[in-house]
């Protein structure tokens, strides 16, 4: 009996071990199956279908500390910046600028349009309907986007440059001072890991909580912990995504043509239209903002295409170097936000506020620094044929356009409109070449024969061609007669005459546009008919507004802000100055050697110093405005305080 006992105990001990042995082997599969069903999940989400080429370098990676696997993948880190900066966000890797051409395609693994289009044709219809086009994360397409921007108009401006040459080539890719930048950056494909809870023990007699039983369920739920991937990327998130900053999103919306209709942070409501493209954005938890590229409609890359230079950043942001901003302290502090100017080496007219300090800063009156301040109820006029504020960024903006180059569309710094179809500047300066020739007072000095000769030069090159038409010729007549205009206004005449006259004259337009008991000049441009406007508009500026500025600006250096500061006093310039120093005190009766008159130089006597940098002005701000151009339906946001802005927003 014992021997049959003994035998009964062995066959029992054998059945339970080979029970669990099979419960042993089946927690190791579920174990298996857990790790496989979770990486296989991320490894899905950064694939082909979802990352473009950039799914081909997903992998995955054995974490010894952890002992798990993660699944590693690429994004992009976009940025823009000059083509010959060696310097990205992301330490000690390449950096590949977007030029459009083949190698530049493979360096961002941007499938070319032909290849993406072959690829897409020979999906089958299954694959059609279970891998929906929204499914690849909207980056990819932003990639393509940009090679293709840079493809089509580097096309457009070589044939632009071939229908009619000029004196140089167009610049090259790496000559320019802006470019869309790409770096590739690891991350790891995480989902979001709760803490391990432990099997509630059961309870002793006395209350007490028994140590949890070690069993096949408890290991392998501890297994199952262990393999559950650590969070970096927010569970809500379905997609891998690029990274870049808030400045550099806004200013590549720019580039892209985008115009911002909604710019809220308060309601954290971001949105851009524009060239057949959308871009929205939205807070995500545990995230950051996080943005939307989509393409809406048809997309055109050539005359339209932003000017490529390093200075359109600040005019994303409202903000506007000037003829006044030479040196490289002006420059760097361009790159960061300010409250408001501190001189006029920079403009903000990026809100009615800014315009307004920009004003004061110029040294105008409270009357018209209101203009810009009013409310609805009580706004005041700040446009006759256009904006005032346009005005003002054409005689005093930087000339953006690259010379023997077609480009000439900006980001609209100021909160306005810019409709051509109300005037025509083709017109206006037509018309300011006729009254130079016959207004009283013009002074026959070098500086206004320059200007007769560059409009001699203009409308030659220009012909009988229409208004929209323009070429190499054209455009080249028009930066000439600027250059020619800026080297007058910042080498030839001191900096205080300038601003003097910039300040009256605003000062009177404003006057003229909101005079309440007087005649209001400018009111007569809408009763007139649209070929005599422009002609009406000169000889306002000629008869009304020019013995004005003439008459009230001031003739001695303290009377005037310059680019030291609106309350500034201009102290007597050295010797190096040469034929624009100030005469020092000749005696000791003068009060203030600030109140020393100014040495004047050959060819100007009395007011003809004053008349000549007022037609200068103008001039300057006619051909300043037919050079560049703006989107009609591009108006400035304010948002000037993220100049700069090294805020994390991501794009999925």
């Amino acid at each position: 009996m014992a021997g049959n006992d003994d035998d009964r105990e062995l066959f029992v001990s054998i059945v339970a071990l080979v029970i669990s042995l099979i419960a042993l082997f089946g927690t190791l599969l579920q174990v298996l199956q857990t790790y496989f069903a979770s990486s296989a999940a991320g490894f899905a989400r950064c694939g082909v279908k979802t990352m473009g080429e950039w799914g081909k370098f997903t992998r995955r990676k054995f974490k010894p500390s952890d002992l798990r696997f993660e699944v590693e993948f690429e994004t992009p880190v976009i940025f823009l910046a000059p083509p010959n900066n060696v310097k990205g966000p992301v330490p000690n890797e390449p950096i590949w600028y977007m030029d459009g051409s083949e190698d530049s395609y493979k360096e961002t693994r941007t499938l070319l349009p032909n290849v993406d289009k072959e690829q897409r044709e020979k999906r089958s219809q299954k694959e059609l309907i279970h891998t929906a086009d929204n499914e690849r994360a909207s980056w990819v397409e932003l990639l393509a986007v940009i090679q293709k921007m840079e493809s089509d108009s580097e096309y457009w401006q070589r044939m632009f440059y071939y229908k009619d040459p000029g004196n140089r080539v167009p610049p090259k890719f790496g000559e320019r001072t802006l470019a869309v930048a790409v770096q590739k950056k690891i991350k790891s494909w995480d989902t979001s890991k709760t803490p391990y809870k432990s099997p509630i023990p059961p309870k002793r007699s006395g209350g007490h909580a028994m140590s949890p039983p070690v069993t096949c369920v408890s290991v392998m739920q501890f297994l199952r912990w262990m393999l559950t991937e650590d969070a970096e990327v927010p569970s809500s998130m379905t997609k891998p995504y690029a990274t870049t900053t808030m400045c550099h999103l806004i200013e590549l919306a720019a580039v892209l043509g985008l115009h911002w209709k909604e710019f809220s942070r308060s309601h954290n409501k971001y949105r851009a239209e524009g060239n057949g493209y959308m871009l929205t954005g939205a807070p995500v938890s545990d995230l950051g903002l996080v943005f939307t590229f989509q393409k809406t409609g048809r997309t055109l890359f050539e005359e339209n295409r932003v000017i490529p230079k390093d200075e359109i950043k600040q005019l994303c942001f409202g903000v506007v170097p000037t003829i006044f901003c030479t040196t490289q302290e002006d420059e760097e502090r361009l790159k960061f936000p300010f409250d408001q100017p501190e001189d006029l080496t920079t403009l903000q007219l990026g809100s009615s506020r800014e315009i307004a300090d920009t004003l004061t800063v110029m040294g105008c009156n409270t009357n018209t620094v209101n203009c810009f301040l009013g409310d609805e109820k009580n706004k005041k006029a700040t446009i006759h044929l256009f904006p005032v504020a346009f005005e003002v960024l054409g005689m005093l903006g930087r000339t953006l356009h690259a010379s023997c180059s077609g480009f000439r569309m900006l980001p609209n710094p100021t909160i306005y409109h810019w409709d051509k179809n109300k005037f025509s500047m083709w017109k206006l300066l037509s018309a300011y070449e006729d009254k130079i020739e016959v207004a009283a007072n013009i002074p026959e000095n070098v500086q206004i024969m320059k200007i007769k000769k560059n409009l001699e030069l203009i409308f030659k090159a220009r012909g009988n061609r229409p208004e929209s038409e323009f070429t190499v010729a054209i455009l080249d007549a028009l930066h000439h007669s600027l250059d020619s205009t800026d080297n007058f206004l910042t080498k030839m005449v001191q900096e205080y005459l300038v601003c003097g006259v910039l300040r009256v004259h605003f000062e009177t337009v404003l006057h003229l546009m909101n005079d309440i008991n007087g005649k209001r000049p400018f009111d007569g441009l809408n009763k007139d008919t649209p070929e005599h406007r422009q002609i009406q508009f000169i000889d306002i500026y000629f008869d009304e507004v020019r013995p004005e500025a003439v008459r009230n600006a001031p003739k001695r250096r303290f009377a005037a802000p310059t680019s030291a500061g609106a309350n500034a006093v201009s102290l007597p310039p050295t010797a190096k100055d040469g034929a624009n120093a100030v005469s020092p005190s000749p005696t000791a009766k003068d009060d203030d050697d600030t109140k020393a008159l100014v040495t004047r130089h050959t060819g100007f006597e009395g007011d003809d110093k004053l008349n000549t940098i007022w037609c200068a002005l103008v001039f300057r701000m006619l051909c300043w405005l037919l050079l560049h151009d703006f989107h009609k339906n591009d108006v400035q946001l304010s948002k000037s305080e993220l100049l700069g802005s090294r805020l994390p927003v991501y794009i999925v």
